[in-house]
């Protein structure tokens, strides 16, 4: 029996090209099926982009990037990064949607992306890299002559240009909308354009040209029957003609207007009319009749709530008021015009605040996700290994059973030759021989065969060496990325930490060259009075040798009527001398006028050391200050702390008000500042008693006759588990409101003060703790509030001023304030205020 080595040669190639075939439609289903992967996450990110849940699209959208990733995609990639920067746009994170739409753009970039790129750039307000990508798509648009995507393009640099005052080339691109309006045959945008045009005219001054432009606007509405524009285009024109000085024509146009805006019963839109036809008769100096369309603006305003009509009005009335002598009334609306710009501000604060909040969450999700990821990642490298180990010893296996079957055949052939041989060999030596030859080259050609099969499992086994180095090395870079991304991580809270310090450390400077700044100033204003002082002694005495001497001339001219010479030369001494009063007064207004200057910036650096909004809005639930001095500066202040896991709040009222009771606002401040931030004193009681015993030093008190000081309202906030608060109430003649559990309470302070004349040598001040739950409010006030006479001289009351927070505890504390300060508005009318007015209201 002979052996087939080239049949077993042939079945081993076969065996050997059927592995290789099945090794590589094994890669090409991994590949298929990771594309497979990648489509079905790319899916589920849309969908839940479409539901709004933009976290959770966020995460499919970025495993489906890696996927795609790992695939070279950059097509794909490209549409994914687009996607993202969308869903970010959608999110209201335009820095970040900016990324991935510039991503987008170096792998495709399109005009969509262009005008995508430069719409977040606007939104950022990036005007210039905003222009640089518009101009991009209008040059594309412009190439391929689409009329509608140039005027969309040319309408967005016109919006950049209006925001940045730049009203000649707004006024440029505006003409040239109008000419691919006409081009594109739409008499509605000719009009749109027109309107714009003769906006800009107005604004670069070419008045008459601006109305020309109003009027072909306003000609082809009115055919329209479009009423807003129509009402729009008078409010213009109607400003135009005031700017021209015909006011009859200005007042007449306003009137159309007005018309049209009742009849439509567009109480917002009437109230801003009313406030132009103010201003109109207020340029007349018609006092009279600005007062009274002012104030129907004022009641229409607020019926609809608007707070842009309303702040204009209110300003207009206390300048009117003013302007008529009558300081009360223009001291009640210009609160009120003040009240809405702070409410304003408040709520953009609070807009960026939540704006970085919210930016800041997502980048912190967005970190989250791509660690999970890459942990993914690592988890997924390391059970491949063990399948591909796997695979290994079972691909071993079926070669060593191969080798073994090989073997039993040879065996077996082996067998069966020697049985030949023996029959044979009594036949003939001969045939023994010719056996013997052809046996020994088949054993020649098994060792060949044999040997090409072992370097064959040599080469497989240095093949899966090298795969098993390279999916090692790949494990090593992916942990190397893992570490690298914690080490990044680290940097950054050690770089915000290092910026918080920075911070803090910036403020105290702050506050230290506040303190010495309001020092000089208050020398600078002490020696301002006296020099008043010593002007209204001089020109008191000068008034009276006038007097004197106009009696004087009086005597002679009924006793010497002869005597005209001499009656002319006393004529012309008291013209000189009256020349030298109206000089005296001039120097006197100016003096005057420097010492209220050196008073307001006073006030400016008083409001400096209060608290700023944003540290209250972190401090507090919610809060609110009603802050009105009696004069240009005050002697009530309000301060807040914190110190460790201690919240400190306080509302002081010092002696007197105006400038000496800044003086005593500021050592009250500083005194807080030391004694709780410095020296870490926590105890309420013990905090008033040191005040008094630095107030007692501060003014002499012991060494003089002087009795100033101030009341007290102070509070130590201390959070709890379960949701409780620990307040810590000491009171030097002030009481604390309260509100727990929807139930006002008040609780009473000590009935002695800070500083000031007493027979006693301590003051001895006492802790009330309360124990409040998140969501209760505090109420700390001075005195100013309740005593705040009306026209009979008769006090709002403490009383009064309980039982309105008591009725209203209930509402949003911006709701509380409104109220607060209307009621004290409505109840004081055109009484002088008597006493500074501070009132805080905070929510734990």
């Amino acid at each position: 029996m002979t052996i087939d080595y080239q049949g077993m040669a042939a079945k081993l190639l076969r065996f050997t090209i059927l592995w290789s075939v099945g090794l590589i439609v094994l890669l090409a289903g991994q590949v298929h099926a990771q594309e497979t992967e990648a489509q079905a996450l790319l899916q589920k990110a849309r969908s839940y982009k479409a539901k709004q849940q933009y976290a959770t699209s966020l995460d499919y959208y970025i495993q489906a990037y890696q996927s795609y990733d790992r695939t070279g995609n950059q097509q794909t990639l490209s549409s994914i990064n687009y996607e993202i920067g969308a869903l970010y746009e959608q999110w209201g994170v335009n820095e970040r949607a900016l990324r991935y739409y510039q991503n987008a753009y170096q792998t495709n970039p399109s005009t969509p992306l262009s005008n995508k790129i430069g719409y977040v750039h606007l939104q950022l307000k990036n005007y210039t890299q905003a222009l640089t990508y518009y101009h991009k798509s209008l040059d594309t648009y412009r190439a391929n002559n689409n009329l509608s995507r140039q005027i969309s393009i040319l309408t967005r640099i016109i919006d950049i240009y209006k925001t940045q005052k730049k009203y000649t080339k707004a006024l440029e691109y505006s003409l040239r909308i109008k000419e691919l309006q006409k081009a594109a045959n739409n008499p509605t945008g000719v009009a749109e354009a027109a309107n714009s045009i003769g906006y800009f005219y107005k604004f670069t001054r070419q008045l008459r040209k601006s109305l020309q432009s109003f009027d072909e606007a306003l000609t082809y509405y009115r055919k329209q029957n479009d009423l807003e524009n129509v009402c729009t285009i008078l409010s213009n024109q109607g400003i135009i003609y005031q700017i021209l000085g015909n006011n009859d024509q200005s007042l007449a146009t306003f009137a159309k207007a007005v018309k049209i805006r009742e009849r439509q019963n567009n109480q917002a839109k009437t109230a801003e009319l009313y406030n132009y036809i103010a201003a109109v008769f207020l340029a007349m100096n018609n006092l009279e009749d600005a007062r009274y369309y002012t104030t129907k603006a004022v009641k229409l305003g607020e019926q609809a709530n608007n707070l842009h009509s309303l702040v204009i009005s209110y300003d207009v009335l206390s300048f009117i008021y003013q302007k008529k002598g009558n300081n009360g009334r223009a001291l009640k609306y210009f609160k009120l015009y003040a009240a809405i710009k702070d409410q304003q501000m408040q709520q953009e604060r609070i807009r960026q605040n939540a704006l970085r909040k919210r930016q800041a969450e997502i980048d912190s999700t967005e970190n989250k996700l791509r660690l999970l990821l890459v942990d993914k990642e690592v988890q997924e490298l390391a059970l491949k290994k063990v399948m591909l180990e796997k695979d290994k010893k079972a691909k071993e296996n079926q070669l060593l059973r191969r080798d073994r079957e090989l073997l039993q055949q040879s065996k077996a052939l082996q067998k069966a030759k020697l049985q030949k041989e023996e029959l044979e060999r009594q036949k003939a030596e001969q045939s023994l021989l010719l056996t013997q030859q052809q046996l020994n080259k088949e054993k020649q050609a098994q060792k060949i065969a044999l040997l090409q099969q072992q370097d064959k499992l040599q080469k497989l086994a240095i093949k899966q060496k090298e795969l098993k180095e390279k999916e090692i090395q790949k494990e090593n870079e992916l942990l190397n990325k893992n570490k690298a991304l914690q080490e990044l991580k680290l940097q950054n809270e050690k770089h915000k930490l290092q910026s918080e310090q920075n911070k803090r450390k910036a403020q105290e400077q702050l506050y230290i060259g506040i303190g010495i700044l309001l020092s000089v100033v208050i020398l600078l204003v002490l020696a301002g009075f006296i020099m008043s002082r010593r002007a209204n002694k001089k020109l008191a005495k000068q008034n009276d040798q006038i007097e004197s001497q106009n009696k004087l001339l009086q005597i002679r001219k009924e006793e010497i009527a002869t005597q005209n010479e001499e009656l002319m030369q006393n004529h012309e001494e008291i013209l000189s001398q009256r020349d030298f009063i109206a000089n005296s007064n001039k120097k006197l207004s100016s003096q005057n006028d420097k010492i209220m200057a050196s008073i307001r910036y006073a006030q400016t650096i008083q409001q400096a050391i209060l608290p700023f909004e944003e540290k209250m809005g972190q401090m507090f639930a919610g809060h609110f200050v009603i802050f009105q001095p009696k004069d240009v500066v005050s002697g009530d202040f309000y301060w807040v702390s914190q110190h460790r896991q201690h919240l400190f709040v306080a509302v002081v009222d010092c002696t007197g008000h105006g400038v000496p009771g800044a003086f005593m606002s500021m050592i009250g401040f500083s005194l807080l500042n030391d004694i709780v931030n410095k020296n870490q004193c926590i105890e309420p009681a013990q905090i008033l008693t040191r005040i008094h015993t630095g107030v007692e030093k501060t003014l002499k008190q012991k060494q003089s006759d002087n009795s100033d000081g101030m009341d007290i309202c102070f509070c130590r906030i201390d959070y709890q588990e379960n949701e409780e608060v620990l307040v810590t109430f000491a009171g030097a003649k002030r009481p604390l409101i309260y509100s727990h559990q929807g139930q006002p309470e008040l609780i009473k302070g000590d009935r002695t003060g800070i500083g000031g004349w007493q027979h006693n040598k301590a003051r001895i001040f006492n802790n009330r703790e309360l124990r409040l739950k998140r969501g209760d409010k505090l109420y700390l006030s001075s005195d100013g509030y309740a005593d705040t006479p009306n026209p009979q001289r008769k006090s709002f009351s403490f009383v009064g001023m309980y039982e309105l927070i008591k009725k209203h505890q209930d509402k949003p504390l911006k709701e509380q304030q409104r109220i607060l300060v209307q009621a004290l508005v409505d109840h004081q009318q055109d009484a002088e205020q008597r006493d500074d007015v501070t009132l805080m209201g905070i929510k734990l």
